[in-house]
């Protein structure tokens, strides 16, 4: 059993023997937790383990060491229970506000409609008892072919432990959904919001405002407080052309078993944080996000100057003309004053054009680097390409 605090992290673990509590609390269970540190950093334990399941394995058999005076290793121990739960998991996340008419892979990753005979097959088995359970499974069925059966899913195999397996399918399911929000058409914009995201994630806040009439209910008025996110059901011919021609299909590499070069990991942080700001309610997060994705895409190093070196590269990449050019860095530097003033003093912006014209220049910038995946491997080389433009 666990101790945890008020934020829910586990903080101990007993166990009683003999009717006494034995448990590791304070230091000792920093040691089991610099323990379970230790060994997912080792092979063959650095893959297809989750931190719970070694350090619960970890206490269960210092347990047993108390309780049953085992002497077999924790090494030995591991393997086994780790060799007991190692399977092959086939794992479906839905991801909310999205419909796909067919399914497609991109890298490892099929991306799906609910096949109907998921939910036709449900229970099915189960009639044959007869009984008021096979009722209830069948009519269970059919409220998960209501849930779901509209939404598409990311679905993905993983090798490991179960916990493992879970956690890695959320993981992808949410890198599926960044590509998602930054391949839709809100991602041009500054003010409309796509959540997709794994299903559970899309929170749509609420209010609700009763006025009383002589100390009785009288209106009770409840609804959505944001305009609606924007909800895409695309074709396949869209998502096939875009994939193509935009240059999404260059994200495949996100989502292969192999380690990424220091350019595509910078590509794929700056659509995750630029796909954050399309799925922002608030716009000082969409600013924030946005402002983000382009330092993390457009700097070397935290020391360069922001103002200048990123409104100039973001110039120099996406646009060709020396007035155009001009015009973005103008529009940056308009912005970033925006976001400064926003983040220190919590002003407002109401300068609807300059957004909408830098929101236009963030989705061109992010489309160009997505289509130089395969032209580049070390994120130098592509900041040095730009500064050779700048000063050709």
């Amino acid at each position: 059993m666990a101790w945890s605090d008020f934020s829910g992290h586990c903080v101990g673990r007993y166990f009683y023997h003999h009717g006494e509590m034995i448990a590791l609390q304070g230091d000792g269970y920093k040691k089991l937790r610099k323990l379970t540190e230790k060994v997912l950093a080792v092979k063959p334990f650095s893959y297809g383990l989750s931190e719970t399941f070694v350090e619960v394995e970890i206490f269960k058999w210092w347990r047993a060491a108390i309780r049953d005076g085992i002497s077999g290793t924790l090494s030995s121990h591991l393997l086994d229970e780790s060799s007991r739960v190692f399977a092959k998991h086939q794992l479906m996340i839905p991801l909310a506000n999205l419909e796909i008419e067919r399914a497609f892979r991109i890298g490892n990753v099929l991306i799906t409609p609910f096949d109907p005979s998921l939910f036709e097959n449900f229970g099915k088995e189960a009639t044959n008892l007869q009984s008021d359970q096979a009722n209830y499974l069948l009519e269970y069925g059919r409220e998960l072919r209501e849930e779901f059966g509209h939404l598409t899913a990311v679905q993905i195999e993983v090798i490991g432990e179960p916990e493992f397996a879970r956690d890695r399918a959320r993981m992808v399911a949410a890198d599926v959904a960044d590509v998602f929000r930054v391949m839709s058409p809100a991602a041009v914009s500054w003010n409309v919001r796509f959540a997709c995201f794994p299903l559970g994630l899309e929170h749509e806040p609420r209010s609700t405002v009763i006025e009383l009439r002589d100390q009785k209910f009288g209106v009770i008025q409840t609804g959505l407080l944001h305009s609606p996110s924007f909800r895409w059901s695309v074709s396949s011919a869209e998502i096939q052309r875009i994939m193509k021609e935009k240059g999404f299909r260059n994200c495949a590499v996100f989502f292969v078993d192999e380690p990424l070069k220091y350019y595509h990991k910078r590509v794929k942080v700056a659509l995750s944080a630029y796909a954050q700001a399309v799925g922002a309610m608030d716009l000082r997060n969409r600013l924030l996000y946005a402002m983000s994705a382009a330092e993390h895409l457009l700097l070397s190093n935290e020391n360069e100057p922001i103002q200048t070196n990123v409104g100039e590269r973001m110039a120099f990449l996406i646009a060709k003309e020396p007035s155009w050019r001009r015009e973005i860095l103008l529009n940056f530097k308009k912005v970033y004053g925006f976001r400064s003033r926003q983040v220190h003093h919590l002003a407002s912006v109401d300068d609807e054009d300059a957004l909408s014209t830098f929101f236009m220049n963030m989705w061109i910038l992010m489309l160009t680097a997505i289509q130089n995946i395969p032209n580049f491997s070390d994120h130098r080389d592509f900041l040095e390409k730009i500064d050779d433009l700048k000063f050709a």
